[in-house]
């Protein structure tokens, strides 16, 4: 089963390219050797990965009724993706608290699950405004990928985790048309709008 799952929800055509934009989300507009950025991609890469495990695990049931084709629904036992996805946040944890010294990042992590924990035990019906709480994940991995670096910029990690947060809004309302912000076009334009602002920062100060 796990193959099969791991095969549709995270290929490696579609995770890669994310965990190489969070990387270099994470050097906040600056530039770092190909080895910090290939460490800083897997990191991202194991991240990501756990919390598309999490949300999918979480969404089971929700996407047994709009999704019934997916493998995790189909599923005869969901005890291997649930074993998955304790071992990648085992490792994750394990694996920011070592790297480089980076307190800040461990905090950020262990919050974030202790946030994502909370909110899939109460969450309602499916919300716009619940969809971007969940988002809030991928600028919170830029956070912990930059490590203990974001302190020596941390007006460009931050403004790269903005534009990493407004992306990936962007995108959940194009690519998901079945979810509730799709039906409220001004506010996918405002964020558009605040997107190519942000890039536009990040550029000058990159350049300054």
């Amino acid at each position: 089963m796990l193959t099969a799952y791991v095969a549709e929800r995270l290929p490696a055509r579609l995770m890669l390219p994310l965990a190489g934009v969070l990387a270099l989300a994470a050097a906040g507009g600056g530039w770092h050797s190909a080895r910090t950025l290939a460490a800083d991609a897997g990191l991202a890469l194991l991240l990501v990965a756990q919390f598309r495990v999490w949300d999918d695990l979480a969404d089971r049931e929700r996407d047994a009724r709009a999704r019934p084709h997916r493998v995790l629904v189909c599923a005869a036992s969901v005890t291997p993706a649930v074993h998955l996805c304790v071992g990648l946040s085992a490792i994750g944890l394990t694996w920011t608290a070592i790297r480089d010294g980076g307190a800040s990042s461990l905090a950020i992590l262990v919050a974030l699950n202790v946030v994502l924990a909370v909110w899939y035990a109460r969450r309602g019906p499916r919300t716009a405004a619940g969809d971007h709480v969940l988002l809030a994940k991928y600028p919170a991995i830029v956070l912990v990928t930059a490590g203990a670096r974001a302190a020596a910029n941390p007006a460009g990690v931050l403004l790269a985790a903005a534009a990493v947060y407004l992306g990936a809004c962007v995108y959940e309302a194009c690519h998901d048309r079945t979810g509730p912000a799709p039906n409220n076009r001004l506010l996918v334009a405002s964020e558009a709008l605040l997107l190519v602002i942000t890039l536009a920062a990040l550029s000058i100060g990159g350049r300054s």
